[in-house]
């Protein structure tokens, strides 16, 4: 399969607790499953490492839904590597600072599978550390937030 939309750790973490809380906006997340089952939303298997770590109610709900993240494929792991090549990407691996560690699987996943990425990061200025965006840009990869991403699947919701 190619196309979908891969989706990076913070869509899951600031949709459950600010944006689309499941109380609130219980169709939001039974619509992101739908989209899971039909392989159309996916994630790498390091945003559901990056969740476990966590250990909260949003985990305890991913971990019952194994239908959103793959396996890192080898091409996936080459993109990483050619990702991490360039110089100025390679703040996306910040281990002094426990940064997350999916950022360039996320990269990597939708570049090999003709993919967009949903993130809440937003595009820096030249010469700060580099967030999801700007790598999206610099690769030609689509590159929408969870807002962009519901109008581009047509969802909406409406008082019952």
């Amino acid at each position: 399969m190619t196309g979908g939309y891969c989706f990076d750790t913070n869509v899951f973490i600031q949709s459950w607790r600010n944006r689309y809380p499941p109380d609130i906006m219980p169709d939001f997340w039974e619509d992101i499953e739908a989209l899971a089952r039909k392989e159309i939303v996916f994630s790498p298997d390091e945003v559901r490492v990056e969740l476990e770590k966590i250990d909260d109610d949003l985990f305890a709900w991913v971990k019952e839904r194994k239908c959103f993240f793959r396996p890192i494929s080898e091409d996936v792991q080459a993109q990483v590597r050619q990702i991490l090549a360039v110089e100025r990407f390679q703040s996306l691996l910040n281990t002094q600072k426990n940064r997350s560690m999916a950022d360039p699987f996320v990269i990597a996943m939708a570049r090999s599978m003709n993919a967009t990425v949903v993130t809440e990061e937003q595009r820096v200025a030249q010469g700060k550390r580099v967030k999801i965006p700007d790598v999206c840009d610099a690769l030609g990869i689509p590159c929408v937030s969870v807002v962009g991403f519901m109008r581009q699947m047509g969802m909406t919701f409406r008082r019952a």
